[in-house]
C-alpha cells in the first residue's frame, strides 16, 4: 500500500491469516474477490442475505426486457470468484 504499492508482485499464502469481513455490499464482496483472487489468505464474508441487491442495474432492467433478476440480484456463494 502506499506510494511504495507494486501489485504485481507475488505474496505467498498467509497459512496463519483469516480476515473476516462483515457485509457484501460493493465494498465487501470486492475486497474478497481480490483477496480470494490473489491467494492472499483464508477468506470469509459474512453477510444475512444471500445476495446483493445491484441497484444501478434497475435502469437497464428497464429498457432490457427479462434482465430484472439477471443484472440486478448477484448471488452470494461460497464459491464467489
Amino acid at each position: 500500500m502506499g506510494d511504495n504499492d507494486n501489485s504485481d508482485s507475488e505474496i505467498p499464502f498467509q497459512d496463519d491469516m483469516h480476515v473476516v469481513i462483515v457485509g457484501g455490499g460493493y465494498g465487501g464482496a470486492l475486497l474478497a474477490v481480490l483477496l480470494k483472487k490473489k491467494n492472499f489468505c483464508k477468506v470469509t464474508l459474512i453477510d444475512p442475505k444471500d445476495c446483493m441487491i445491484h441497484c444501478v442495474a434497475s435502469l437497464r432492467s428497464c429498457v432490457e426486457k427479462g434482465t430484472l433478476v439477471m443484472v440486478m440480484f448477484i448471488l452470494i456463494s461460497t464459491d464467489f470468484c
